[in-house]
């Protein structure tokens, strides 16, 4: 069994807050939650300064970046496969959703987070800005780059 533990790194310490099992979410989810530079647990947003190996132990450093926004057209996975979320990062207003997906597992997920560019339907390739794993409402989160067409 691997598992990855999580810390807030504030100052010069390290506060560990949360660990997952790959009996739980599998090594596939271990290693989509390192790929993903934002994280959203309990309402709090959080970045990923750095991903480590200590021998067996994967460690997840984040920053607590505060309450995560909220948008009005969020999505909440039901249950039914692994949800991802496209949207388009806009210079004054909340990122649009301009498309989603169901994956039947993080793997087909981890494909999606390593890229640079996308192939999103009716729109063409897209720039990766950044990605995000939303555990609150068990949803990935692909932003696209507001300049990219």
């Amino acid at each position: 069994m691997r598992s990855v533990t999580c810390y807030i790194k504030n100052g010069e310490d390290f506060t560990a807050f949360a660990e997952y099992h790959s009996t739980d979410i599998g090594e596939d989810g271990i290693l989509a939650r390192h790929l993903c530079t934002y994280f959203i647990k309990d309402r709090i947003q959080y970045k990923l300064l750095s991903n480590e190996m200590e021998e067996d132990r994967e460690i997840l450093i984040y920053e607590d970046q505060g309450t995560a926004s909220h948008y009005q057209d969020e999505r909440y996975n039901n249950g039914s496969g692994v949800l991802v979320e496209f949207r388009r990062l806009q210079s004054f207003s909340e990122p649009l959703l301009v498309h989603q997906m169901t994956c039947k597992n993080h793997t087909e997920v981890v494909r999606y987070l390593i890229k640079d560019y996308i192939y999103v339907a009716q729109l063409g390739h897209q720039l990766v800005d950044s990605s995000e794993i939303d555990e609150d409402r068990g949803v990935y989160v692909i932003y696209l780059d507001k300049d990219a067409s």
